[in-house]
C-alpha cells in the first residue's frame, strides 16, 4: 500500500522531499509508521434482467408490440475517506442519481507536506481554488491539480484545471430577488384577455377617463366561462354541450341581452373553467385566462350584469329542458384579424411575470419610455413636458391617493393598472399606440393586423416597457445548496463587489445578503449544475507571493483561460473565448491586542479582539480574446439551417377519408392510402406470405420496397443509434372503381368498373398540431414523390389538389355528424347513428362489435336490407365474378359490401390463396367497419385503430359544413415533374436492382402562391388541416411519397415598402440542403467554400447537421422593383471588422442585372446602413462531371461574395454628421454603402437582404443567401486597479475604504467583455461603524451603534450613448452615482431590572440615505430617504405585556428628465411620501384560566406638500420641520390605513373532583378590523374599504381514562372530542367615514362608524352592512368595483372512541362543514348574491339506482324531479330543509380495530401478531349551490351538484405473523361515489376496488462464506421471500336522463405481482432474485392500450457502514 502512494504521486509528477518518503517508506526508525484508516458508508445496487412488454397499439408497428428489453440498472450512494497517516487523504462522494457527469459526484486526492517541505500541499479532483490578488475571481466546480510550494520565504501557488459547470444570472436589490422584464408595444398578450363584448368595448376608454377612479356603469355579477375541450380527453365528467352566439358578442350600441339568435356555433365539449383559471374585472367588462387560449379552442361565456340599475343576463347558467345551454362565443377557432370576434381580444395587456406572485406596489417597478429614432435612446418624456407615463394613464395619482398629481411612479391600480393574480400590466388604454401626441406616427398596424404581422413595423414599435419585479422576501435572497464557496461573482455598475465586505454567503442555508447600500442592482453569477458538457473550458496558471518584511507580502498572478466548443464553426454570441489575466498584489496585515487591553479598563471593549490594520494594493489587466484555432475565424450570425424546421404529414394513420367540397359523393372513387409493412418486403421477416417470400421481384418493386437514408439522401450522415429507413406515405387511386359511401347506380361498365373515371375524385384530410401558420411562420409545403412517369409505362396524367384551410366534414351526405361511437338508434336513408355525441371519442361499453360497423352505423349484413334497391339495380349489369381471382372472391364488390365501407387487413389466408400483391393487399386498408376489432390474423393484432371512426375531422363534435381554404393544384404529368416544372426543385435518381433506377422529385410548394380560394376570407392564421384530392385521372395510379411537410422560415417575405419610390416583387422562400438538394437541376446545391457542416452532440458517431441555404424566388420583376426578406435580431457588431454572406443568382438574368443589399439598423425603412452589391449569374449547364470544389467556384462565386468592412458604415456616419445642414431621415450615399436615420452597430435588431432590378428589363431569378458571418474580431483589453484600507479597534468600531478604477475591457476571466456594458469605472467606498454603547457603563444597559457609509462611482462609456457604434469623446464622466447612509440602527436601553421575572427594553433606530445619479437618460436624480422608529417593550414573568412602537418613513425623490423638441429642455418629476406608523400590543391575564390580547396598528400620512421655501432650496424642507408639517404630526397625521386585533381566551382551571377531573373545554374568539383610505380625485372620492373577521372556537373533550385507578391506564374505556368553529367576515367598499387617531374608532355625525360590534367582529355581519347603508355611510355610486360582502362558515367535528373489551377499538367520527357567501346589493343591503358549499358524514351504502332514475324521468326529466329521485334512492333522509338536505342524513363513520392476539393466548402462541381492521367513511357533500333569483321559502336555492360516496378503506384488512418467519397482509378496500350534475342533468358514478395480498418468509440459515473480509463475514444468514399480488378497478360511467343513454367514460382494470427472493449472505451484502408482472387492460379504448410488462433478474445490493 506504501508503494502504491508513492507510485501514485510519481504519476503525478510531484515526488516528496527525501525525509518524506523515508517517512512513508518506514526506514527510519524513529518514525511510528503511518496509518491507513478507510471510512465507507452508502449503498450500491446492481440489477441484471430482462423486461419483455406486450403493448396491443395500433400506433405502433407491428414489429414494436411485442419487444424485450434488458435490464442492466444500478444506484450507487457512496461515501468514501480513505486516510494515510496525517499527509494522504482521498474522499469519494457518488451518487447515481445525480448524473454520471455531475460536478457534485466528487473526487479528492490531498497531500499535505510537513512544516519545512517544498511541497506544501497537493489536491487532484474536485478542486476549489481562490485567487490572493482580489480582482481575480475564480470560477467553481473545477477538476484538476493545485498545490503549494514554498522556497523561504517564496510561496507558488499552480492550477491546472477544467471547468465543470455552468453558470445562472440573478439581479437583486435591495435584499429582494430582482426579476427585470424590457417589453415592446407590439409585445402584448395575445389570446389571453377578451371583452364579455363589443358594447364593454366601447365603453372601456370612457370609463378610464376620471382614473384613478374608474366611471362605470357596469359591474359584472357572475360569470361562467367554457372553453371547448376535444372529445379524446378526459375531462372526467365534466363537458356540457354549449351553444354559442356570436350576436350577443358582436353588438356594440347596446349592451347585450339574452340568449341569443342568429348564427350559432355547437360546441358539444365544452368545459366549464374552474375560477382559479381565470379572473374577471367586474366592473370594465372583461376577463382574463391564467394561459392563452390554443387555436384549435374556441371560448364562450354566460354572465349576468349590473347596467343602469338593471339586471341583464347573457346566456343561460343552467340548461334548459332541452339540455342546451346558451353563451355569448368570445373567441373563435378563428382568431386572425379577419374574424368578427378580433375586437374583442385587448391589446394593451403585457406580461411582467411573477405570476401569482404581487402583493403591492413594492413588488412593481414600471417605466414607458419612446425611443426616439434621431438619436436611439428611450425618453420618458413627450415634447410638451408630459411624462409617458402620465400621457397613458400610468402616472394619474401621487403616493397619497391623490388624483391629478404626477410624481413619476406608476399607479399601482390592481384590476385597472395591473392584474395581480395573472402578473399582467395593462395600459388604461383600449388601443394606447392608436392615438398619439402631434408628430408621433401612430402605430395603426399593431391593431388591424396580427401581431406577427405589425412587428414588421420596427420602425413604429419604439414605445419600450421597462422594469423589474420583486420577490416577495427581503432581506436575504435564496441561492440553492451544494455551492462552493467563493464560487459566486457579484457585479454592480460594472464593479466586481467582495464577498464579506460587499456581501455575505450562508453557504449551509443557501442564502446570500447584500451588505452594498447603493441603490444600483447587484448582478450574480452562480454556479449551475451542467447536465451536458457543451464546452470544454480549461483553466490554469500560477500565483506568487514574497514576504518582503514583516507582515508585507508582495504577489504576482498570471492566468490563462480556453474554451474548445469542438464545433466547426461559432456563433454570434456563443464564441469560444480565450482570455488572459495579469496581476500584482501588495498587502500589508498588523494586529494587536495591546491597544485593546489599554482600552478595557476604562470601557467595555473585549481585550480578547485584537487591534488591526489590514492594507490591500491590487492591479489586474485582463486580454480577451476568441479562440480561433482550426481555422474559425468566421463568426456565424446566421447559417440559415434553422429554417426547415417542420410539421411531417406522412403517417398514414394520421389521415382520414375527406370531402372534395366540390363534387358529391356519386363520384367518390377508391383511394387507399398506408405506410408498407417492413412485414411485406423486408427479406427473411418472420411471418411474411409465403407468396411474398418467393417474388423478390414484387418486394423490391420501388413502390413498396423499404428505402434506405442514405439511398435518397446520400449526403446525410447516419445516426446509428437512430432509425436508418424513411416512412413513405403511399396513395393507391382507382379512378374507375367505386369509393366508400358511393351509391350511384349509373355509370358502369363491363368489368364492374365506373364509366367516365376522369369525372371521379377522391380526398383524404389530416388535422393540423398548428393552426396559425403565420405565427409558427411555416412558409412552404415540401413534397418528395416517386416519379410515376420514369419507368416509361403508360401512366395516366391527372391532377394533385392540395387544400389548406377549414374542410366540410360531410362524407355521408345526410346533413348529420356521423361516427361509430355509441349504438346506433335512429335510422336514416344513408344508415343509422346515434342521437347524441358521446362525451367522448371511445367505444361504448356495450360491445364493439355492434358499434365498428363503419360510418353509415351498419355492418355489411344490414346494408344488404337497408340498401336492397340499391342492390336490385346493381344486380342488372354487374358480374359478381369480376371480384374472383384464381378462384378466390376478394373484397370490394357491392353486392357484398353495399357501403364500401369493409375493412380488410393486408394479411390473411384469402390473400394468400390469390397470390395478392402488395399493393392489391392495401386495397382496402382504410376501411371503417370492423377497423377496430380485437382480432389475431396470421398470428398478428388486425386492429387499424382502436378509436371510433368519425367524420369529425377537428374533433369538436360538430358538423362542420363550411368550407374556407387556400388550393394548390399540381398536374401530375411527365413535363410538370421535369425542371422547369411548376413546383419542381430538385430529384434524386436511386440504382434499383440491376440496371434499372427510380427518380425522386422535389416539390417545394411556397404557400403565398395558391391557385385559388374558397370561402369565405380564407386566413393562414386560421388553418386546421390539409387535404389531398385526386381527380381527372382516367386510370389508376400509384403515389409514393418519401416526404410531405409543412417547412417554417425564421426569414420572412418583406410586404412593407423598402425604397419609397419603388415596388415589392412578389417572392416565395425556400430552403435549399445539402442533404436533399445536391441532385437539383439545373443547378445543384452545394456549400460556400469553406462552410463547414455543425456536428451534433451526444450522438455516438457525431452526426453532422444538414449544410442549408435560404433561396428568395422572382418568378417577375420589373424594372426597378424590389424584392426583401427580414429577420429580427439583437446584435452587437462593433467589435467586429468585417461583415460576409455568401450569395449565389441564377434565372433568366444577365450578370450585373440584379443588385444585392443588406440592411442592418434598428428598423427595416428609416434607421439603418445599407450596402450594395452587383450580382454575378450562374449559368444553366450540366454540372455532373464536376468536381465539388468546381462546382463551389461557379455555384458561389467570388464575386458574389459580400465582404463589408464595417469601419466603413461608420466613417459614413462621420462623414454625413460633418454636414450640419444635412436631413437625417434621407438616405446618404458614397460608394456601395448608404445610411438613413439614426443606425447603430451596437443596437442592430432588423436585418434586411433584398435585391433590386437594374436591368431595366422584366426578369426571372432566384438568390440563394448563405452563412451570414463576421469576422476580425479584435482583442480586447482591459485593466483594475484596487486600494483598499480597513482597520478595527476591537469590538468597539472598524472602518474600511476602498478606491479603485476598472476599464472598459476588464471583467471576469470567463467573461467575454464585448457582451459587457463598455464603461470605464471610478469608485470610492468609505463604511465606519462605531459602538458607542462600549463607552459607557455596563450597568446602564445601552447599544449605540453608530454606522456611515459613503459611495461614488463614476463611468465613462466606450460609446457615445446617444451614437453607441462611434467612440465617446468627452472627457468627463456622464454615468454619476453618490450615495451616503448614516444609520443609527437599534439603540438599545435595557438597564438591569430589580424585580424578578419583569423586564423592560427601549430600543430606537434612525436612517437617514442620500442617492443622486446622472446618466443620458435623467440629467439629475436625487433621492433621500428617512426611517426612525421608537419601540418600548415591558414584558412580565406572567407573559403579559405592553408593546409600544412609533416608526415615520419619509421619501423624497426629484428627476430631472431630459425633453425632446425646443419646447422644453427639461422636466421635473418629484415623488414625496411621509408615513407615520404606531401600533400598540397589550396581553393581559387577570386570571388563571384566560387572557385577553389586543393589537392596534395605524399607518398615518404626514403632510409635507411642497412649500414656498423649497424653491429656494430643494433639499431645506426635507431637512427642517414647516410649520405645516408641525400641525400634521401634532394632529398625528391622516390615516391611510388602520389594523385592529382582539382576542379573547378562556379555558377551565383544573378540577379536583373525580368526574371533573376528565373534563377540558376552551373558548378563543378573535375579531380582526381593518380600514384603508380610498383614492380622492377632487372633490370626490372612491370610498374607503373597511374589513372585519370573527372567528369562535370551541373545544370540549372528556377523557374517560383518567377516570380509571391510577396506574391502570390500559383499561380506558376511551375519549370523547368535541369541536366547534364559526367563523366569519364582511367587507365594505365605499365607506364614507373617516377612520379616527387612536384605534381606528371614526365618528360621523356624533356616531361611532363604524360600530363597535362590527369592529370587535361580534354583531351580525348582514344587519352591520344594512345599518351602514340606512346610515348613508356607504358611498351611493353604481361604479363601485366591489359590492358590500360577507362570508360564514361553521365547522362542526365530534370523535369518540371507545374500547369495549381489551383489544377491541371502535372510533366513531362525526362532521358537518357548511359555508356561504353572500355579496349584497349596493342599494339596500340585503344579500343579492348567495353561494354555499355544504359537506357531512353519512351513512349512503344504497345499491346503484341509475336505471331506475332513468326510467322513472323518461317521461318527465325536470330538475327538481330529478334531485327528489336521487335524494330518495342514495340519501337517508329524503328531506329537506330550505332546499338542503335534512340533518337527519348527518350520521358518524366509523374505523374498528380487532387485535385478536391480545384476546386470547392461545391465539398468541400461534401468531404474535392478527389485527383486523374496518373503516368506512360516507360523505354528503353539495360543492356549490346558489340562492335563486326566484327564490321561494320552501326552495330558496340552485343546486349545481350532489354527491354522495362511501369508501371502505379497507373494507376488510388482516395483518398477521405466524410463528418467527411468516408475515401475511391482506386488504380490499371499495369504493363509490354518485354524482347528480343538475345542470346537465347527468349521474357519475364513479367505482374504484382493490385488493393487496402480500406474503414474507424468513428462515435463518448457517453461513455458507467463511471469509475475513467484514463485508462478507457473519455468524448467521438468512433468506428471505416475498410475494405480493395487487388488483385495481377503475371505472367511471355516465348517464344521461335526457338522452337515456349510458356511456363509459374511463375505465382501468389493473393487476400486478411480484415475487422476490432475497439471501442476505452478511449484513451488508444481500443477493435478490426477483420477477415481476403488470397487466393494464383499459375498459375504455382511445386513452390506453391493453399492456403487459414482465420482468425477471438478478440484483446485487451491498450496504456499507462506517
Amino acid at each position: 500500500m506504501k508503494g502504491r502512494l508513492l507510485l501514485l504521486l510519481s504519476v503525478l509528477g510531484l515526488l516528496a522531499p527525501i525525509s518524506a518518503a523515508a517517512q512513508l517508506s518506514g526506514d527510519s526508525a524513529m518514525v511510528t509508521p503511518p496509518r491507513l484508516r478507510v471510512t465507507s458508508s452508502g449503498s450500491i445496487t446492481l440489477s441484471v434482467g430482462q423486461s419483455t412488454i406486450w403493448e396491443d397499439n395500433p400506433l405502433l408497428p407491428q414489429a414494436y408490440r411485442k419487444r424485450s428489453v434488458p435490464l442492466l440498472e444500478h444506484q450507487g450512494n457512496l461515501h468514501t475517506s480513505v486516510r494515510y497517516g496525517d499527509r494522504l487523504s482521498l474522499d469519494l462522494d457518488y451518487n447515481t442519481d445525480r448524473g454520471l457527469s455531475s460536478s457534485k459526484n466528487r473526487l479528492r486526492l490531498g497531500y499535505k507536506g510537513a512544516e519545512y517541505e517544498l511541497l506544501q500541499s497537493l489536491q487532484a479532483g474536485n478542486i476549489n481554488y481562490r485567487s490572493h490578488n482580489p480582482l481575480i475571481s475564480m470560477p467553481s466546480n473545477l477538476f484538476g491539480v493545485t498545490g503549494d510550494l514554498w522556497i523561504g520565504p517564496l510561496q507558488l501557488r499552480f492550477l491546472t484545471s477544467i471547468q465543470r459547470d455552468n453558470v445562472r444570472s440573478m439581479t437583486v436589490r435591495r435584499g429582494k430577488q430582482i426579476y427585470p422584464f424590457e417589453l415592446k408595444s407590439s409585445d402584448y398578450e395575445v389570446n389571453k384577455h377578451f371583452f364579455l363584448s363589443k358594447f364593454f368595448a366601447q365603453k372601456y376608454d370612457d370609463a378610464l377617463k376620471r382614473l384613478p377612479l374608474v366611471s362605470s356603469e357596469i359591474k359584472i355579477l357572475r360569470v361562467t366561462v367554457w372553453m371547448e375541450s376535444d372529445n379524446t380527453s378526459d375531462n372526467g365528467g365534466r363537458v356540457h354541450k354549449v351553444t354559442a352566439y356570436t350576436s350577443l358578442s358582436k353588438e356594440d350600441e347596446t349592451p347585450p341581452e339574452g340568449q341569443g339568435s342568429g348564427d350559432e356555433v355547437e360546441i358539444p365539449y365544452a368545459v366549464r373553467l374552474d375560477e382559479e383559471s381565470y379572473e374577471v374585472n367586474r366592473l370594465l367588462g372583461f376577463i382574463s385566462l391564467k394561459f392563452p387560449i390554443a387555436d384549435t379552442k374556441r371560448l364562450a361565456v354566460a354572465y349576468e350584469y349590473q347596467y343602469q340599475g338593471r339586471i341583464i343576463r347573457v346566456g343561460s347558467f343552467d340548461a334548459d329542458p332541452s339540455g342546451k345551454i346558451s353563451a355569448a362565443l368570445l373567441v373563435d377557432r378563428d382568431k386572425s384579424p379577419a374574424s368578427e370576434l378580433w375586437p374583442l381580444m385587448m391589446k394593451n395587456g403585457y406580461s411582467i411575470g411573477g405570476s401569482g406572485g404581487l402583493t403591492g406596489s413594492d413588488d412593481l417597478e414600471v417605466r414607458l419610455s419612446y425611443v426616439e429614432p434621431s438619436t436611439g435612446v428611450p425618453t420618458e418624456m413627450t415634447p410638451s413636458g408630459e411624462s409617458w407615463m402620465r400621457w397613458m394613464g400610468w402616472d394619474l395619482q401621487d403616493s397619497r391617493g391623490v388624483g391629478g398629481v404626477s410624481d413619476g411612479r406608476f399607479d399601482y391600480i390592481p384590476g385597472v393598472t395591473v392584474s395581480e393574480e395573472m402578473g399582467t400590466v395593462f395600459i388604461p388604454r383600449r388601443e394606447p399606440f392608436r392615438s398619439l401626441p402631434r408628430g408621433y406616427k401612430p402605430y395603426e398596424s399593431l391593431y388591424v393586423e396580427s401581431r406577427t404581422k405589425a412587428r414588421e413595423r420596427q420602425d413604429l414599435d419604439l414605445f419600450r416597457i421597462t422594469g423589474a419585479v420583486s420577490s416577495r422576501s427581503s432581506g436575504s435572497v435564496r441561492i440553492g445548496h451544494r455551492i462552493p464557496k467563493g464560487s459566486i461573482t457579484a457585479v454592480q455598475g460594472g464593479r466586481t463587489l467582495i464577498e464579506g465586505s460587499d456581501y455575505q454567503v450562508d453557504y449551509d442555508q443557501g442564502e446570500l445578503t447584500i451588505l452594498s447600500t447603493s441603490e444600483e442592482p447587484v448582478e450574480l453569477s452562480i454556479p449551475l449544475e451542467s447536465q451536458t458538457e457543451i464546452k470544454r473550458r480549461s483553466l490554469f496558471g500560477v500565483e506568487a507571493e514574497l514576504a518582503l518584511v514583516s507582515h508585507l507580502t508582495f504577489g504576482t498572478s498570471l492566468y490563462g483561460y480556453v474554451e474548445d466548443s469542438g464545433e466547426e464553426k461559432m456563433s454570434i454570441q456563443q464564441e469560444d473565448l480565450r482570455n488572459t489575466i495579469l496581476g500584482a498584489h501588495l498587502s500589508y496585515d498588523y494586529s494587536s491586542r495591546r491597544l485593546s487591553q489599554r482600552l478595557a479598563g476604562i470601557s467595555q471593549v473585549s481585550p480578547d479582539l485584537p487591534t488591526s490594520l489590514r492594507v490591500r494594493m491590487a492591479y489586474a489587466h485582463l486580454i480577451s480574446d476568441y479562440n480561433t484555432s482550426g481555422d474559425r475565424g468566421q463568426i456565424v450570425i446566421d447559417d440559415f439551417e434553422d429554417g426547415g424546421s417542420a410539421v411531417d404529414l406522412t403517417t398514414s394513420l394520421r389521415w382520414q377519408l375527406s370531402s372534395s367540397g366540390e363534387s358529391d359523393s356519386d363520384h367518390r372513387a377508391h383511394l387507399a392510402w398506408f405506410n408498407v409493412d417492413p412485414l411485406l418486403v423486408r427479406d427473411g421477416a418472420p411471418g411474411q406470405p409465403v407468396s411474398l417470400a418467393r417474388r423478390q421481384d414484387m418486394r423490391r418493386q420501388p413502390l413498396v420496397r423499404e428505402y434506405r437514408m442514405e439511398e435518397l439522401f446520400p449526403r446525410r450522415d447516419l445516426n446509428q443509434l437512430g432509425t436508418q429507413f424513411i416512412q413513405m406515405l403511399n396513395l393507391s387511386y382507382y379512378p374507375d372503381e367505386r369509393g366508400p359511401y358511393n351509391y350511384c347506380t349509373e355509370g358502369w361498365v363491363e368489368g364492374a368498373k365506373l364509366s367516365r373515371a376522369t369525372d371521379n375524385w377522391a380526398a383524404i384530410a389530416t388535422p393540423l398540431e398548428v393552426q396559425d401558420l403565420e405565427k409558427e411562420r411555416i412558409t412552404s409545403l415540401e413534397l418528395w414523390l416517386l416519379d410515376p412517369y420514369y419507368s416509361g409505362q403508360d401512366v395516366p396524367e391527372g391532377d394533385l389538389l392540395i387544400d389548406l384551410g377549414r374542410f366540410s366534414e360531410e362524407i355521408i351526405p345526410d346533413g348529420a355528424l356521423d361516427f361509430e361511437s355509441s349504438l346506433p338508434t335512429v335510422t336514416t336513408p344513408h344508415g343509422r347513428r346515434a342521437e347524441s355525441v358521446p362525451p367522448v371519442r371511445s367505444f361504448s361499453s356495450d360491445g364493439i362489435e355492434s358499434q365498428d360497423v363503419g360510418l353509415d352505423g351498419v355492418s355489411s349484413g344490414e346494408e344488404q336490407e337497408l340498401f336492397a334497391d340499391y342492390l336490385s339495380s346493381l344486380r342488372t349489369f354487374i358480374d359478381p365474378d369480376a371480384w374472383t381471382k384464381g378462384g378466390v372472391t376478394l373484397p370490394g364488390s357491392p353486392l357484398e359490401d353495399p357501403s364500401g365501407d369493409d375493412y380488410h387487413f393486408y394479411l390473411g389466408e384469402r390473400w394468400d390463396r390469390a397470390e395478392a400483391g402488395i399493393l392489391e393487399r392495401y386495397k382496402y386498408i382504410n376501411g371503417t367497419e370492423g377497423n377496430s376489432l380485437p382480432r389475431l390474423i396470421q398470428g398478428h393484432p388486425s386492429a387499424w385503430t382502436d378509436l371510433p371512426d368519425t367524420e369529425d375531422l377537428d374533433g369538436d363534435g360538430v358538423l362542420t359544413s363550411r368550407e374556407s381554404f387556400f388550393r394548390y393544384q399540381l398536374l401530375l404529368s411527365r413535363e410538370e415533374l421535369q425542371p422547369g416544372g411548376k413546383w419542381y426543385t430538385g430529384e434524386v435518381v436511386v440504382r434499383e436492382d440491376g440496371s434499372q433506377t427510380s427518380r425522386w422529385v422535389k416539390l417545394t410548394i411556397p404557400l403565398s402562391k395558391y391557385d385559388a380560394t374558397m370561402g369565405i376570407h380564407p386566413s393562414m392564421q386560421d388553418i386546421s388541416a390539409v387535404r389531398l384530392t385526386l381527380r381527372r385521372f382516367e386510370q389508376p395510379i400509384h403515389l409514393r411519397c418519401a416526404a410531405i411537410r409543412l417547412v417554417s422560415s425564421p426569414w420572412q417575405p418583406y410586404t412593407s415598402t423598402v425604397d419609397p419610390d419603388r415596388t415589392n416583387a412578389e417572392i416565395t422562400l425556400q430552403t435549399h440542403s445539402l442533404e436533399e438538394d445536391s441532385g437539383r437541376s439545373p443547378i445543384p446545391y452545394v456549400s460556400p467554400r469553406g462552410v463547414a457542416r455543425d456536428r451534433r452532440p451526444g450522438a455516438l458517431s457525431r452526426v453532422r447537421y444538414d449544410e442549408k441555404a435560404l433561396a428568395i424566388s422572382i418568378p417577375d420583376m420589373v424594372k426597378d422593383e424590389t424584392a426583401a426578406v427580414c429577420r429580427a435580431t439583437d446584435l452587437d457588431l462593433r467589435h467586429y471588422r468585417q461583415l460576409v454572406l455568401y450569395t449565389h443568382a441564377e434565372g433568366d438574368v444577365r450578370d450585373q442585372d440584379l443588385e444585392l443589399f443588406i440592411r442592418l439598423g434598428s428598423d427595416f425603412s428609416s434607421n439603418y446602413y445599407e450596402y450594395r452589391h452587383p450580382l454575378q449569374v450562374t449559368p444553366r449547364r450540366d454540372y455532373s462531371k464536376m468536381s465539388n470544389g468546381e462546382l463551389q467556384d461557379i455555384v458561389w462565386p467570388t464575386a458574389n461574395v459580400l465582404q463589408i468592412d464595417l469601419s466603413e458604415l461608420i466613417s459614413l456616419k462621420e462623414e454625413r454628421e460633418s454636414f450640419a445642414g444635412e436631413d437625417r431621415s434621407l438616405v446618404y450615399s458614397r460608394g456601395r454603402v448608404s445610411l438613413r436615420g439614426y443606425p447603430s452597430l451596437g443596437n442592430v435588431t432588423a436585418i434586411l437582404i433584398g435585391v433590386r432590378n437594374k436591368s431595366g428589363r422584366r426578369v426571372s431569378a432566384e438568390v440563394w443567401v448563405n452563412e451570414l458571418s463576421v469576422s476580425g474580431a479584435g482583442q480586447m483589453s482591459g485593466g483594475a486597479w484596487l486600494t483598499d484600507v480597513s482597520a478595527t479597534l476591537s469590538d468597539l468600531g472598524s472602518a474600511s475604504l476602498k478606491v479603485g478604477s476598472q476599464s472598459a475591457g476588464y471583467g471576469d476571466i470567463r467573461s467575454d467583455v464585448r457582451l459587457q456594458r463598455p464603461l470605464s469605472h471610478t469608485y470610492f467606498d468609505l463604511e465606519s461603524i462605531i459602538e458607542l454603547g462600549k463607552l459607557l457603563p455596563k450597568r446602564w444597559g445601552v447599544e449605540a451603534p453608530v454606522r456611515y457609509t459613503l459611495q461614488e462611482n463614476r463611468s465613462t462609456p466606450r460609446y457615445d450613448p446617444y451614437d453607441t457604434d462611434r467612440p465617446y469623446n468627452g472627457g468627463d464622466p456622464i454615468y454619476y452615482e453618490h450615495s451616503d447612509r448614516l444609520s443609527l440602527s437599534n439603540w438599545r436601553v435595557r438597564p438591569e431590572s430589580s424585580t424578578a421575572g419583569n423586564k423592560s427594553d427601549l430600543t430606537l433606530s434612525y436612517d437617514l440615505a442620500h442617492h443622486r445619479r446622472r446618466d443620458p437618460q435623467t440629467l439629475d436624480q436625487n433621492s433621500r430617504r428617512m426611517h426612525s422608529t421608537i419601540d418600548y417593550l415591558r414584558e412580565s414573568g406572567t407573559g403579559d405585556y405592553v408593546r409600544l412602537h412609533s416608526g415615520w418613513s419619509r421619501v423624497y425623490d426629484s428627476s430631472l428628465l431630459p425633453t425632446p423638441g425646443v419646447e422644453m429642455e427639461h422636466s421635473t418629476q418629484v415623488y414625496r411620501n411621509w408615513l407615520w406608523d404606531r401600533s400598540l400590543g397589550v396581553k393581559w391575564s387577570p386570571v388563571t384560566f384566560g387572557s385577553v390580547t389586543i393589537h392596534s396598528n395605524t399607518l398615518a400620512l404626514v403632510d409635507d406638500t411642497p412649500s414656498s421655501i423649497e424653491l429656494r432650496d430643494k433639499d431645506l424642507s426635507f431637512r427642517l420641520f414647516s410649520e405645516q408639517i408641525l400641525r400634521s404630526i401634532a394632529t398625528l397625521g391622516t390615516t391611510d390605513r388602520y389594523q385592529g386585533r382582539y382576542t379573547l381566551s378562556l379555558h377551565t382551571p383544573m378540577m379536583r373532583h373525580r368526574l371533573l377531573r376528565p373534563a377540558y373545554a376552551s373558548l378563543t374568539y378573535s375579531g380582526d378590523y381593518s380600514w384603508r383610505r380610498g383614492v380622492i380625485v377632487g372633490e370626490e372620492s372612491s370610498g374607503h374599504t373597511i374589513r372585519n373577521d370573527g372567528r369562535m372556537d370551541i373545544l370540549l373533550r372528556y377523557n374517560f381514562g383518567q377516570l380509571a385507578p391510577q396506574g391502570d391506564s390500559r383499561k380506558s374505556p376511551g375519549e370523547l372530542q368535541v369541536k366547534y368553529g364559526r367563523y366569519g367576515g364582511s367587507t365594505i367598499p365605499g365607506f364614507l367615514p373617516e377612520a379616527g387617531k387612536v384605534f381606528g374608532v371614526g365618528h360621523l355625525e356624533r356616531a361611532i362608524s363604524p360600530t363597535l360590534g362590527y369592529m370587535l367582529g361580534i354583531s351580525d355581519f348582514a344587519e352591520e352592512i344594512n345599518h351602514a347603508m340606512r346610515s348613508k355611510w356607504i358611498k351611493e355610486d353604481p361604479t363601485l368595483s366591489r359590492l358590500p360582502s360577507y362570508f360564514v362558515k361553521d365547522d362542526l367535528a365530534c370523535e369518540l372512541r371507545l374500547r369495549p373489551l381489551s383489544g377491541v377499538t371502535v372510533d366513531l367520527f362525526l362532521s358537518q362543514v357548511r359555508s356561504r357567501s353572500y355579496i349584497c346589493s349596493g342599494v339596500s343591503g340585503d344579500g343579492a348574491d348567495m353561494t354555499g358549499r355544504l359537506r357531512m358524514s353519512t351513512i349512503g351504502l344504497r345499491k346503484d339506482a341509475t336505471a331506475e332514475i332513468l326510467r322513472d324521468l323518461a317521461s318527465d326529466n325536470d330538475r327538481d324531479r330529478a334531485i327528489g329521485l336521487f335524494r330518495s334512492h342514495y340519501l337517508v333522509s329524503p328531506k329537506e330543509q330550505k332546499g338542503l338536505p335534512s340533518s337527519l342524513n348527518l350520521l358518524p363513520n366509523w374505523l374498528i380495530t380487532l387485535d385478536l392476539a391480545s384476546l386470547s393466548d392461545a391465539i398468541r402462541s400461534v401468531t404474535p401478531r392478527l389485527v383486523v381492521k374496518h373503516q368506512y367513511q360516507g360523505l354528503l357533500e353539495l360543492p356549490d349551490y346558489r340562492l335563486r333569483s326566484d327564490a321561494t321559502p320552501e326552495s330558496p336555492y340552485d343546486l349545481q351538484t350532489i354527491t354522495t360516496s362511501d369508501h371502505f378503506g379497507p373494507l376488510i384488512g388482516v395483518d398477521a405473523t405466524v410463528g418467527k418467519g411468516l408475515t401475511l397482509s391482506a386488504a380490499y378496500i371499495l369504493s363509490n361515489s354518485r354524482s347528480l350534475l343538475i345542470e346537465s342533468l347527468r349521474l357519475l358514478t364513479q367505482t374504484d376496488r382493490r385488493g393487496d395480498l402480500s406474503v414474507r418468509y424468513q428462515v435463518a440459515l448457517p453461513p455458507l462464506i467463511r471469509s475475513g473480509i467484514p463485508i462478507l463475514s457473519s455468524s448467521q444468514t438468512s433468506l428471505e421471500s416475498n410475494l405480493s399480488y395487487s388488483y385495481t378497478h377503475t371505472s367511471l360511467e355516465e348517464a344521461s336522463v335526457r338522452s337515456e343513454s349510458q356511456s363509459r367514460l374511463r375505465g382501468l382494470d389493473l393487476h400486478s405481482m411480484r415475487l422476490t427472493l432475497d439471501y442476505h449472505c452478511s449484513s451488508s451484502l444481500s443477493i435478490r432474485g426477483f420477477w415481476r408482472e403488470e397487466i393494464r387492460n383499459p375498459l375504455v379504448t382511445g386513452h390506453q392500450y391493453p399492456y403487459r410488462k414482465s420482468s425477471y433478474g438478478v440484483m446485487l445490493m451491498l450496504s456499507l457502514r462506517p
